[in-house]
């Protein structure tokens, strides 16, 4: 079965127009997606379960796996992220291994690009969040882990080339630097989170009020 949806998800982000990618996804493979979502060109979508609002996916992106996929309003996804969960998760020795599977992305947050997010464990990104800036990585299964899943908290802004370790959680109003190495929970609020291995450096940090110049979803999206 997961063989002939990846099959049928391949030929469905061929179509040249985005109506009939969207209407063959809900027709072939039962997903819900909003009429006035946006589905890029040669982006593929295989997974066992997929509800997305009104939401703009770029192109070039793979969401394959058995795993639950939720995608709120507002959200804006660039080309070349992989959101992905291996077969092997639901062979009969890892039933009781309380793998979770989902990937949860809140409303009005932007994922850039040529990201990779492992949603074995399963994924949370909380409304308004930024996966910002080129290649940062998300793993929610390893050798010995027992907690699993990432969350991330509302309003965070996660900066270029990140590295988070299953069962690691930022919380609400959190900056991650870039190229930081995120283990274990943060669990306060309105923080500057850096290093290798990430630590709290500043408490107090609105990062948003601090820069008083939000991006613009396109800018970023291309890759500014």
């Amino acid at each position: 079965m997961a063989k002939i949806r990846l099959l049928v998800s391949m030929g469905i982000s061929l179509c040249p127009l985005n109506w009939m990618r969207r209407l063959l996804y809900q027709l072939l493979l039962g997903y819900k997606i909003d009429r006035k979502a946006y589905i890029g060109f040669m982006t593929i979508i295989a997974v066992q379960n997929a509800d997305i609002e009104v939401v703009n996916i770029g192109m070039f992106n793979k969401f394959v796996g058995p795993y639950d996929l939720t995608i709120k309003k507002g959200t804006s996804i660039g080309k070349g992220n992989e959101f992905s969960c291996g077969e092997w998760v639901t062979a009969q020795r890892y039933q009781q291994s309380g793998y979770e599977r989902f990937c949860k992305i809140g409303e009005d947050c932007v994922v850039t690009r040529s990201h990779y997010f492992d949603t074995t464990g399963g994924f949370s990104l909380g409304d308004r969040s930024w996966i910002a800036g080129y290649s940062s990585q998300f793993w929610t299964h390893g050798i010995g882990t027992r907690d699993r899943a990432i969350s991330i908290g509302e309003d965070c802004y996660i900066g270029s080339a990140a590295r988070f370790a299953p069962g690691s959680s930022v919380y609400n109003n959190s900056l991650v630097g870039l190229g930081s190495i995120v283990v274990g929970s943060f669990s306060k609020e309105n923080v500057l989170i850096t290093g290798t291995p990430a630590r709290v450096i500043k408490t107090e940090y609105h990062w948003r009020t601090r820069y008083n110049s939000p991006l613009n979803d396109s800018d970023e999206l291309k890759g500014g």
